[in-house]
């Protein structure tokens, strides 16, 4: 059986075989308008890939799926896969409920849920996985309170993470942004806890601006994101894990906070305090100050091809200056948890520029404030941090908003794009509605091999933004552009055991998703596609896709050893839509293209996780390898001496393998030792992450900037002294980059480099102190497009803690 969707009733070829469908007639203004009601054809079964996504959709889109048939056909494909979804769901559904006995499966231990559903799930054994929210996923989890280093960003967490890599431009506070397995920055999705921080500026994520103080965790989700955080992105995710009141229930009022001092001139302040509030709640309030002159010395070459020329010079206008601030409550109502959020961070410092062409004027300001109120069922003080998004039934409703300004001041046009100086708020009203159910209405829990279990997930999100910009040089009035953004998404994972302590697992999902954008009070209409003094819109709808797989094995526990594997698999779909910049340009230098297409992508992922715990040491693996296909990316490709315009003309094809190593050897007994970084007793660790990866632009046949091949980091840290009192703790590190390209025509080459970092920690009773070295070897080098590196940097941060406990 085959669909086909069409606005008048001519024959359409599918799948190779011509086919007339049933045709209808209605009366429009004295005349009969001819319709297609359905095209069905028994004789041709196509594959599950032909059912999805057309039998061949480069040629069909092309020919029939264009203009004003262009998103009806988009959206047919999707409601076809979502009534695929629910039927499976259905029959998943009935046939639970032949089962008498309960459930086993899962992905992190032993589960309860039940409630107001009427419905509970057990589930015993574990599943080797990365953790976060998706068992089959690629996921790193990075535990903030366990990390030993005097000062840092999410761009030095990054380096921890296979498959990651942080781009930035210079020193502490410069800008940087996150890409994954050789995608754009812009298509990395960033999330505070479930909340969406990339909007509609157009450029990618600024990990710099977020302060580590305020995270418990962080998610790296790669080559695709799970359907609970939204679904439908092409690089994948990074979620950022907030710090909660939920551990100030418990006692009295606790009282915290650290200074730092080190190199370049950075110094920083840092308070925080919780308190227990009533019937089971809390509220944590956190705040903080850093600046950096950053006039570190680098060596000047302004002629490369002499050697030997160069000259030590101090780097100039490179201070940065960041205050940050955040609130939150915690309080348990009606059978769920109540929690209310406000945070927000202001960063303001120059733009040095790069290393042969200094700056000294430019300046860059960006303020960030956000407010958020949720409910879910689930508890999560009652589980340990890291399994809060087990498999259970959960429902969860959020709202929130937020604004961002971002200014940019460079009165004499130093960075080469003419002079500026603009004003940019960003406001966005956001929403979520989210539910994970067990699906049944018995309690069960299953002793026997052959018992099936299916989960139903919705998610529901969307929101609104206005970009609202501003350059006071500018020539004509700068046009206000608005979005609307609403998705769907829809997954089956579905639990089947097997013999021999043997859990298979499927996970279909699908998703929705629609943007319509529209620019408002436009002066001019070049440029955009035949806009007017009304304004021009530009609406869009898609669906994506994601089947994946997972075949694990766990061994039953006991006081000696355990081990578990799992063999996971998946393929993805994914989409990014326009940036309300790259729709609508920004009335100077960008000139927009309201006709741009959504970036497509098409990936695949196999990996083996293996994990062996013994009385004293624990081991973990993780290999995977990967491959993605991506079309229709934008690139801005200049008209005039001044002027660049956004096209759909580039394909990319990276592919790769990484590797994940982690070995711990703890003391007998391991728990009762007190240190953020004892780790459950754990005395020595080797950790360490390899990526090896080729990245092409298809169109031009050359290397993807800033994609090096090779990529790695290693760890070792040791306590050498410990006591019920504390604990003294050093470490080492190395961080190794391969050579890349700077430039997509591949003639700017920025050669390898190899950082080497070492550290002490102290944490004895309520008081921390650490002491963190950087490029040891002060071997300095440039980052990305001839930026300079501070080389050897020393930190020292001093604290307490828990004080008040």
């Amino acid at each position: 059986m085959w669909l086909c969707l069409s606005l008048d009733g001519r024959a359409v070829q599918c799948c190779g075989e011509t086919i007339r469908c049933a045709e209808g007639t209605a009366g429009e203004k004295g005349r009969t308008r001819r319709q297609k009601l359905g095209c069905f054809s028994s004789g041709h079964a196509p594959s599950l890939p032909q059912f999805l996504f057309g039998c061949d959709v480069e040629a069909e889109e092309s020919r029939y799926c264009s203009g004003r048939n262009r998103e009806l056909c988009a959206l047919g494909r999707g409601v076809v896969a979502l009534v695929v979804v629910a039927l499976v769901a259905v029959n998943g559904a009935s046939a639970l409920a032949q089962v008498k006995e309960g459930v086993e499966g899962g992905d992190a231990g032993e589960v309860g849920s039940s409630g107001e559903f009427g419905a509970q799930a057990v589930v015993r054994g574990e599943v080797a996985s990365g953790g976060g929210v998706e068992p089959t996923q690629a996921v790193t989890v990075v535990e903030m309170s366990q990390r030993v280093q005097a000062a840092g960003e999410l761009k030095g967490v990054m380096r921890e993470v296979p498959g990651v890599r942080a781009v930035s431009i210079g020193a502490t506070g410069a800008f940087s942004t996150l890409s994954l397995r050789g995608a754009d920055a812009q298509h990395t999705r960033v999330l505070w806890d479930t909340v969406r921080l990339d909007g509609a500026g157009g450029q990618g994520f600024d990990l710099s601006t977020v302060p580590l103080s305020l995270l418990d965790r962080v998610e790296v989700y790669r080559g695709a994101t799970p359907t609970w955080l939204g679904g439908g992105g092409l690089g994948g995710a990074l979620r950022l894990v907030p710090v909660t009141a939920d551990g100030s229930s418990v006692g009295g009022p606790t009282l915290g906070g650290a200074v730092g001092v080190g190199s370049w001139g950075y110094r920083s302040v840092q308070a925080q305090a919780a308190a227990p509030s009533f019937l089971g709640g809390g509220w944590l309030t956190s705040a903080g100050w850093t600046r950096s002159e950053g006039d570190f010395r680098y060596t000047l070459d302004e002629t490369p091809l002499t050697v030997g020329d160069g000259r030590e010079v101090r780097r100039q206008n490179g201070d940065v200056l960041q205050v940050h601030g955040m609130v939150q409550g915690d309080q348990a109502v009606a059978g769920g948890r109540l929690r209310v959020s406000a945070w927000g961070v202001e960063r303001t410092g120059g733009v040095p520029g790069p290393a042969i062409q200094p700056t000294l004027h430019t300046r860059r300001t960006r303020t960030r404030l956000m407010t958020s109120v949720g409910w879910s069922t689930l508890d999560a003080a009652s589980v340990p941090p890291g399994e809060v998004d087990r498999e259970r039934d959960q429902v969860e409703v959020q709202i929130t908003g937020s604004s961002e300004r971002h200014r940019f001041t460079d009165r004499f046009g130093e960075i080469g794009l003419g002079r500026q100086v603009t004003d940019d708020w960003t406001h966005t009203t956001q929403f979520r509605l989210a539910a994970k159910r067990w699906l049944g209405t018995e309690s069960r829990s299953v002793e026997r091999d052959g018992a099936v279990a299916l989960q139903s997930v919705v998610v529901l999100d969307g929101g609104q933004e206005w970009f609202v910009p501003s350059d006071a040089l500018a020539v004509a009035d700068t046009g206000r552009s608005s979005r609307q953004r609403l998705g769907l998404g829809l997954e089956t994972p579905v639990h089947v055991r097997l013999p021999r302590e043997m859990l298979l697992m499927f996970r279909p999902s699908v998703r929705v998703e629609g943007v319509w954008s529209r620019l408002e009070g436009l002066a001019y209409g070049g440029g955009v596609g035949g806009a007017d003094s009304e304004g021009v819109r530009t609406d869009q709808v898609w669906p994506t896709f994601r089947l994946a797989g997972l075949l694990a094995k766990s061994s039953q526990k006991s006081s000696k050893k355990t081990s578990k594997w799992s063999l996971t698999a998946s393929t993805t779909t994914g989409r990014r839509a326009p940036t309300l910049t790259e729709l609508f340009g920004d009335r100077g230098f960008l000139v927009g293209d309201a006709a741009l297409s959504p970036e497509r992508a098409t990936g695949v992922d196999l990996g083996w996780i293996y994990q062996m715990e013994r009385s004293r040491w624990s081991f973990r693996e993780e290999v995977r390898g990967f491959a993605m296909w991506t079309e229709d990316l934008i690139r801005y490709v200049r008209t005039s001496q001044f002027q660049a315009v956004p096209q759909n003309v580039s394909r990319a094809r990276s592919y790769g393998a990484e590797m994940g190593i982690r070995l711990a050897w703890r003391d007998r007994g391991g728990m009762g030792y007190r240190g953020s970084g004892s780790r459950g007793g754990e005395r020595i660790l080797w950790s360490g992450s390899w990526t090896w990866m080729r990245a092409e632009d298809l169109t031009l046949d050359r290397v993807l900037p800033l994609t090096p091949v090779l990529r790695g980091y290693r760890r070792l840290e040791g306590v050498v002294f410990r006591s019920p009192e504390g604990e003294l703790r050093v470490y080492g590190d190395a961080f190794y980059l391969g050579a890349n390209f700077a430039d997509a025509a591949n003639l700017v080459r920025l050669d390898a480099r190899t950082r080497f970092g070492a550290g002490i920690a102290v944490d004895w009773r309520c008081l921390q102190g650490t002491v963190s070295v950087e490029d040891i070897a002060d071997s300095r080098g440039q980052d990305i497009v001839g930026f300079p590196l501070p080389g050897r940097s020393v930190f020292v941060r001093v604290g307490v803690d828990g004080c008040g406990e």
